[in-house]
């Protein structure tokens, strides 16, 4: 019994001192993600402006757990920026440096699992890899041994809680005003368990793709995020609308509605306008199935309230209202 638990320990310190020297090695890499088409890398001018290379995938480690990438010699980490964008189901990968014939003769290698396809191609003062992925992904990566280490996860393998943010804007000046709320709420630091997904007013996705999304991702809770118009000017104050077609059971859309509704009334300290039906043709929030709402913020057809939502310290409190909301939902689903 003596030796069997000598034999153990020895095996958890080893295992423990493996990881230990494997991330000393190896320098992690923030995943930027995009939640909107993003920036599309400037290309050089002259001879190289157009060199693309399909890229080549080998298997050299069977049971790998990472997609391994290899690295001209000389890359550092501080040369690689990586990008999940998952709008698009691609995964992008900006090394400073390096160059498309390079990976003309070498090949990626290791858990291809998550990979549809990939080019190389060439981009301001480097390449960018670009890699399309077979479904929604996080993404964890870090530099070490030559290459860029990425191992893919469903996201509910990585977070406990997770919600996502629709922005819906009907013109450039609302597309502004959600903008400055989706930064200030990507801006928040979020617990370790918890992760928002956020599609971008500039996503231009349908319903039906949101729909495909929510189904990988398996959120929690959906949020719409939208400004009025009425034809009377006189007209302000916040309402939500949430889903009548369908009941859920404790945590449902009126209670979720409803928080949201107090939550942004109190932070813009403005009038709540109360609770409304949402349109029968309202696909998305018909039909997704978890609690979820339509949080109008205002009215772009009042003066007074078209300017508040232009300031960039309302917009502020927007964001800590629905992060406060959040919250709150996830408490009383005992999350």
């Amino acid at each position: 019994m003596i030796i069997w638990t000598i034999g153990f320990t020895l095996l958890l310190c080893g295992g423990a001192m493996a990881g230990m020297l494997y991330f000393a090695a190896h320098k992690s890499i923030a995943v930027t993600e995009i939640s909107s088409p993003g920036k599309e890398y400037t290309k050089e001018s002259g001879q190289d402006a157009e060199k693309v290379s399909e890229l080549h995938f080998q298997k050299k480690e069977e049971k790998a757990e990472f997609l391994f990438i290899p690295l001209p010699e000389g890359i550092a980490a501080e040369a690689v920026s990586v990008e999940n964008r998952y709008l698009q189901r691609e995964l992008w990968v900006y090394i400073n440096g390096g160059s498309v014939d390079f990976y003309r003769t070498e090949a990626l290698y290791g858990n291809d699992n998550a990979i549809l396809a990939g080019d190389c191609r060439t981009a301001e003062n480097g390449v960018v890899i670009r890699l399309k992925l077979k479904s929604e992904y996080e993404c964890v990566s870090t530099v070490g041994n030559g290459r860029l280490s990425v191992k893919f996860c469903a996201p509910d393998e990585l977070y406990s809680r997770i919600a996502v943010v629709d922005f819906l804007p009907k013109n450039e000046w609302e597309k502004r005003v959600l903008a400055g709320v989706e930064d200030a709420l990507q801006a928040k630091k979020t617990e370790a368990d918890t992760k928002i997904y956020y599609l971008g007013g500039d996503a231009a996705l349908t319903d039906e793709e949101k729909l495909s999304l929510l189904a990988e991702w398996q959120p929690d809770f959906l949020l719409q995020l939208s400004i009025g118009e009425s034809e009377n000017a006189s007209d302000f104050g916040v309402e939500c609308y949430y889903p009548a077609e369908y009941f859920i059971p404790g945590f449902g859309n009126i209670a979720f509605a409803d928080l949201l509704e107090k939550q942004t009334a109190e932070a813009l300290q403005t009038r709540a306008n109360g609770l409304f039906a949402a349109d029968e043709d309202d696909l998305l929030l018909q039909t997704c199935g978890i609690p979820c709402g339509r949080m109008q913020l205002g009215y772009g057809t009042n003066t007074s309230e078209k300017k508040q939502l232009s300031e960039k310290e309302k917009q502020e409190k927007i964001a800590d209202a629905v992060y406060a909301a959040f919250g709150e939902a996830w408490q009383q689903c005992g999350k």
